[in-house]
């Protein structure tokens, strides 16, 4: 896959793009979730960030200490996957060396053990 214009190097990978994402739930709990894609040599990779930060149940004016949780992983298996609407071919792989429209494909990412963590 070749690179965006305008994207950097960074220390032998270059980030090519990235989404953050946070959520609350009803009882206060934030969490947030960043999605890195980076590039390191030929490799494309994804980079999932989680940072939790649980309600204790104390009111803000109190002096406390919250306990966050941070967790991250990497899916460093991409694979693109046809997603062109009513295609019975939609999960056929697109070969690396095939050019296709961006908009005719999704990409998988798995980790070491071919466990799907995220499709974009």
């Amino acid at each position: 896959m070749k690179l965006a214009p305008g994207c950097g190097d960074n220390g032998g990978f270059t980030s090519l793009t990235y989404l953050k994402v946070t959520l609350h739930s009803k009882e206060g709990n934030e969490t947030t979730t960043t999605y890195l894609i980076v590039k390191t040599g030929e490799n494309l990779n994804l980079v999932i960030q989680t940072h939790r930060n649980p309600a204790d149940g104390v009111p803000s004016s109190v002096s406390r200490r919250s306990v966050a949780e941070d967790e991250t992983v990497v899916a460093g298996k991409a694979e693109r996957r046809l997603a062109l609407k009513d295609s019975p071919d939609r999960k056929a792989n697109v070969p690396e060396d095939q050019e296709v429209s961006p908009d005719s494909y999704e990409l998988y990412f798995n980790d070491e053990s071919g466990n799907n963590l995220a499709v974009l």
